[in-house]
């Protein structure tokens, strides 16, 4: 035997056939008698040995064979071992026996033995595979929750059902689980001896099924939901069949439905979780056979996060909210009556009683809930909401008895009514004749009593009226037949006896109130007399006694003036009742004059007098008082309120003669004038020198501080003669004392104020912030000028002059320092660079020196409690001249450094493009290219950064070149970054031009390619060589054109021409509709500008017929290409200059706006073109 080359892991039978048919041949031949030569007779009597040998050995490579086919490759994987076995039997077959050795019978036998076992077993283990994949289609196909469609249940039952279903179902999927458990310790009791050995590939063959398990599983409930989701949903074509019974409820003025919503969304939101739960029992095979789980999660667990289940729930879940939903907007079909017994009845019939409706309105109510209980009657008692049939029978009985009810209240409401209007009949008619027929005592019952009669009569007309209704109230209640009691009958039916015995009543007591009235109004008439004279008496004795001079006090003329005033009043209410009494009888009386006119006068004295006594109590009060003790501004408000009516006063009752009016307004007056001495001698700047300078002044000594120091004796010692010098003297005070405020705020400011400084390095410090400190000086030295303009400075002159000087010095420190930080910090960053100390080393060492001296003043700054120890460490001027001389030196190597720079632009000139900071940045970062990438857009037109990686030694090289807009150029050699910068950058402008020449060359033959179809070419080539390729193609057709057409003497070739630019013009149309890149549609849009003009330039030279010598080139910009060079020239075909100038490789923009530049170039190649030299220096 032998391994199989066509099929590899096969046997075949290692024989020559031509052997077989040599020995077939032979016994052919010996039967005819014929000799066979000796090699062939040889074999030939071996023949029967070869034969039962070759079947035998092809009975064990057939079935070994069949082995094999019958496997799959990873259950070659699987029974491995136990082909293994089987080979290792057949093993001396292949490599020792041949067919000339002695192969025994026992051999074969145990070849043929070991190969049927293991093919029983692969038939065994086939079968239940067969089995296996049954039970999981089975499981598939188990429906866990099923309905019978026609029946309705109520919501417990069906709980109850789908519980029962659940336990079955979970029952049945456990037995085929025990099945399935069972087949597969079949397929490994056929894999036990061998399983050490293919542990792995076990694993595997017991995860397939334990998926195929969850996938059956999954499946089952998938299919269990939908079947659940079909019978609330229906199957799209017809509506769901009746499921659950809902009866419709009137409960507390709510309509509610049971089952409620809660408990339907609770059947039914649950499905999934309660069927997954079945689940939960089943363990996944892994667990069964103690095999390692590889993150598997438990079937349960997995079908759970499942995304076509929970979906299938969602939809459930919503077709329930839906259904609710229907039910909510039928249950809102109730709302037109929920008025019936939502309202309350007996607050309504309140309410409907307080707005007193008429019998008409109870008439109408009554039948109209009459009405609503049949409407209601004639609803739809059942109706099916997909799958919700919906009972109303029970909603309808209520809301027809809640109709009834209100039918009866309204009856019953309607009776006490009118047995209330009934009774107000009765009451009104014996009340007021009682009170018609009450005789009067006295004048005010006279008026009452007339009053009262005028107001019964006028109501006999109106309260008749309320007589028709009661009797429409009566008609009503017998119409709706509410019971009434005999006596309210016969009431109403005597109204009118009673009403005609009341009109009656009010004749005779007209009769007695015309009797009474002549003997009041005699009585009245002599009162008036007697009043008269006792008012005249009254104003005589009060303008003969009243208070007006100034003999007598405040309190005394006020107690008077009083004793007068309750006089008047009782005089005026004594008018006024006999004014009353008059009225009665339709008479009147006139005010009396002399009453009018002495009231006046008594205002004005009770005004008057008024105003002295609030004097006399002010002056008391304030003469007794301390002089430090008193409050001048409450003095002088309530003396300049005095002073200001004691004016008033005096003009208005000038011609009076009162006296006591100008005796007191002077008084008030001289007071006034007191009260600004006593705020200048209060002032609190005064000290005891101020005090000193008065008493010299008045030639008087007294002691301002003891308590006998008051408003008497000041006016006693005559203060107010030395009224202006006081003055003088207390504005004084108030001048230095605010001079010395100020200094005092000085001092107290500087003594905190510090530099905001913030460590550098080392020891050396920095100012971080002055702007307080600058604030601080400038404030504080306008206000030291402003005290030594004034001539309150001189007892403070000393330390005016020291802050003087020592803030100017501060500042001049201040604004020194920050130059020297300023330069110093600008030169820092450039010398700590090897490359510039190298350069400029007598400038390093200065540099160096500098350093040294500005950390010794910044750190003895910092050490300075306050900005002025930071300033005066040591005597002035010191700081300041050191800094002075730091900042000469500074400037020196500011001089020095530019020099350098320089020297470094004449060798890269392209530095002349860029800041001096810019440039120092560059140099400083020579080794670090990545850094300076963010400067090259300002040294190249368009070259925006390079690619940079590292070669085989680990320095950066250049490899391509990316413009503004992203485009790349890719270089076919790379630069090497090493070295000063100015060196790599010659060299990358260098490789610069080398890319555009030979990318030029490449894209002018790849044009030549694509005549016409060049949207392929533009997105391969460079926007900038494309244009330019474009113009130098079409500079080239138009030279040719021309010639043409001059040598053909007509203008076809122009035609054709013009033909060809409005195709490539359509193509790059077409391309611009399209979604395009960025890029491509920048290099798109930029050779449409390039091609229109192109055309418009074709379209004169058609009209105008220009040759290749005439042609108008002021419009357009001609470029012709040297094919040797590899560069380009821009030249007008007008223009005969001998040398055109050249683009000069700089890499450009793909979408540089070509209109613009080409209508600004063009008319500076027109100027060229005329020689003259004005001309050409314009287009220079």
């Amino acid at each position: 035997m032998r391994k199989s080359v066509e099929n590899p892991g096969l046997l075949e039978c290692n024989i020559d056939v031509n052997i077989l048919e040599l020995c077939k041949e032979a016994a052919h031949w010996e039967n005819l008698g014929m000799d066979l030569p000796l090699h062939a007779f040889q074999v030939y009597m071996k023949s029967k040995t070869v034969f039962y040998v070759y079947e035998s050995v092809l009975a064990v490579v057939k079935g070994y064979n069949k082995i094999l086919d019958s496997l799959s490759d990873e259950e070659r994987l699987l029974f491995k071992p136990l082909t293994a076995a089987c080979e290792k039997k057949v093993q001396p077959g292949i490599t020792k026996l041949t067919w000339t050795s002695t192969m025994s019978d026992s051999y074969i036998a145990d070849c043929v033995t070991q190969i049927g076992e293991l093919q029983d077993f692969l038939t065994t283990y086939k079968n239940c595979n067969v089995n296996l994949v049954k039970i999981m289609e089975k499981i598939c196909d188990t429906p866990l929750i099923e309905f019978d469609i026609y029946n309705i249940f109520e919501i417990n039952v069906l709980r109850e059902n789908i519980r029962t279903m659940e336990i079955e179902a979970a029952d049945k999927i456990l037995d085929m689980y025990k099945e399935i458990i069972t087949y597969l310790v079949i397929v490994y009791e056929g894999f036990e001896t061998y399983i050490t050995q293919m542990a792995e590939h076990w694993v595997k063959y017991i995860r397939r099924f334990d998926r195929l398990l969850e996938d059956a599983l999954r499946l089952a409930i998938k299919a269990t939901m939908q079947n659940m989701y079909k019978c609330v949903h229906g199957d799209g074509t017809m509506a769901p069949s009746p499921l659950i019974k809902m009866n419709l409820y009137l409960s507390d003025k709510t309509i509610i439905f049971v089952p409620t919503p809660h408990e339907i969304r609770d059947t039914f939101n649950t499905i999934l979780e309660e069927i997954v739960h079945i689940t939960s029992t089943i363990p996944r095979l892994y667990e069964k056979f103690a095999l390692p789980s590889a993150g598997l999660k438990r079937f349960y667990e997995a079908i759970q996060i499942d995304p076509d289940c929970n979906k299938l729930q969602s939809l459930i879940d919503a077709e329930i909210e839906f259904n609710i939903n229907l039910v909510n907007d039928h249950i809102r079909m109730w709302d037109p009556y929920s008025h019936i017994w939502k309202v309350n009845k007996n607050e309504f019939l309140e309410q409907y009683r307080k707005e007193k409706h008429i019998a008409a309105d109870f008439d109408a109510l009554i039948i109209n809930y009459s009405n609503l209980a049949n409407t209601v009657q004639i609803q739809e008692t059942i109706n099916q909401i997909n799958f919700i049939t919906l009972n109303s029978s029970k909603l309808k009985k209520s809301i027809i008895a809640h109709c009834l009810q209100w039918q009866v209240k309204l009856g019953e409401l309607l009776r006490k009514i009118t047995e209330e209007d009934i009774d107000n009949v009765y009451y009104y008619v014996e009340k007021n004749s009682e009170e018609a027929m009450k005789m009067p005592a006295d004048l005010k019952e006279l008026a009452t009593a007339i009053s009262t009669y005028e107001r019964l009569v006028s109501d006999v007309s109106r309260f008749e009226k309320t007589f028709p209704p009661i009797s429409d109230q009566m008609i009503t209640l017998a119409k709706f037949e509410v019971e009434l009691n005999s006596d309210m009958v016969t009431r109403h039916e005597n109204i009118p006896i009673i009403w005609a015995e009341y009109l009656t009543v009010l004749e005779e007591a007209k009769k007695a109130l015309e009797m009474n009235k002549d003997k009041f109004k005699t009585e009245l008439l002599e009162q008036a007399e007697v009043f008269k004279e006792a008012a005249k008496e009254f104003c005589e004795d009060f303008y003969r006694t009243a208070p007006c001079s100034s003999d007598i006090s405040g309190k005394d003329a006020m107690s008077q003036l009083k004793a007068f005033r309750q006089q008047l009043n009782a005089l005026r209410a004594q008018e006024q009742q006999i004014r009353d009494g008059l009225a009665v009888f339709n008479l009147t009386t006139p005010v009396n004059l002399d009453l009018q006119k002495m009231e006046k006068e008594l205002e004005k004295l009770e005004e008057v007098w008024g105003l002295v006594f609030q004097w006399e109590e002010s002056w008391e009060k304030y003469k007794t008082q301390t002089f430090w003790e008193m409050e001048t501004d409450e003095m002088e408000d309530n003396v300049m309120f005095l002073f200001r009516n004691f004016n008033r006063l005096s003009r208005q009752l000038k011609d009076k003669g009162w006296e006591i009016i100008d005796i007191t307004r002077v008084k008030v007056d001289a007071f006034r004038r007191t009260l600004p001495l006593i705020g200048d001698l209060k002032n609190p700047c005064m000290r005891e020198r101020h005090w000193h300078r008065i008493k010299t002044l008045m030639g008087v000594e007294f002691d301002q501080n003891s308590e006998d120091f008051k408003l008497e004796l000041i006016m006693r010692l005559n203060f107010q003669a030395y009224a202006e010098d006081i003055a003088e003297i207390s504005n004084a005070a108030t001048m230095e004392l605010n001079i010395e405020n100020g200094l005092k705020t000085i001092r107290e400011v500087w003594k905190n104020t510090t530099y905001e400084m913030q460590h550098h390095k080392g020891e050396m410090y920095r100012i971080k912030n002055v702007e307080d400190v600058m604030q601080f000086l400038e404030d504080h030295q306008v206000q030291l000028s402003s005290m030594k303009s004034t001539k309150y400075v001189e007892p403070f002159i000393k330390e005016v002059d020291y802050w003087e000087k020592s803030l100017g010095y501060i500042a001049e420190c201040i604004e020194i320092a920050l130059q020297v930080q300023r330069r110093y910090l600008y030169l820092e960053s450039i010398f700590s660079g090897e490359d510039i100390r190298k350069q400029l080393p007598s400038e390093v060492q200065i540099f160096d020196n500098l350093t040294a001296d500005w950390t010794e003043i910044t750190s003895n700054m910092n050490a300075g409690k306050n900005a002025i120890e930071a300033c005066l460490y040591k005597p002035a001027p010191y700081v300041f001249n050191k800094l002075n001389k730091m900042v000469d030196n500074l400037d020196g190597i500011l001089r020095a450094l530019e020099k350098y720079l320089e020297t470094k632009r004449q060798l890269f000139p392209r530095f002349y493009f860029i800041s001096n900071d810019d440039l120092l940045e560059i140099l400083g970062n020579s080794k670090k290219p990545q850094l300076i990438q963010v400067h090259l857009k300002k040294l190249f037109d368009n070259v925006n950064k390079i690619r940079i990686d590292k070669n085989a030694l680990g320095l950066p090289v250049a490899k391509a070149m990316i413009s503004e807009d992203g485009e790349c150029i890719e270089w076919r050699h790379n630069l090497v970054l090493d070295g000063p910068a100015e060196v790599w950058l010659l060299g990358l402008e260098h490789t610069m031009r080398v890319v555009l020449r030979e990318q030029m060359i490449l894209t002018r033959a790849a044009l030549r390619k694509c005549r016409y179809q060049r949207e392929q070419w533009i997105n391969d080539w460079p926007g900038q060589l494309g244009i330019t390729c474009s113009k130098i193609q079409w500079t080239s057709d138009c030279t040719r054109t021309l010639c043409r057409c001059e040598i053909m003497k007509e203008k076809k070739p122009m035609k054709k021409l013009r033909k060809k630019q409005n195709q490539i013009l359509s193509t790059l149309q077409m391309m611009s509709r399209k979604e395009i890149t960025k890029i491509l549609r920048c290099k798109v849009n930029a050779l449409c500008v390039i091609e229109i003009h192109s055309r418009d330039t074709v379209d004169r030279m058609y009209k105008m017929g220009d040759s290749a010598q005439h042609h108008n080139g002021g419009a357009t910009i001609i470029f012709t290409g040297n094919e040797k060079s590899g560069s380009c020239n821009r030249v007008s075909l007008v223009c005969d200059e001998n040398e055109p100038p050249t683009d000069g490789g700089e890499r450009g923009d793909c979408c540089t706006p070509a209109d613009e530049w080409f209508l600004r170039a063009a008319p500076c190649w027109a100027l060229r073109a005329r020689r003259g030299p004005i001309h050409t220096a314009i287009a220079n």
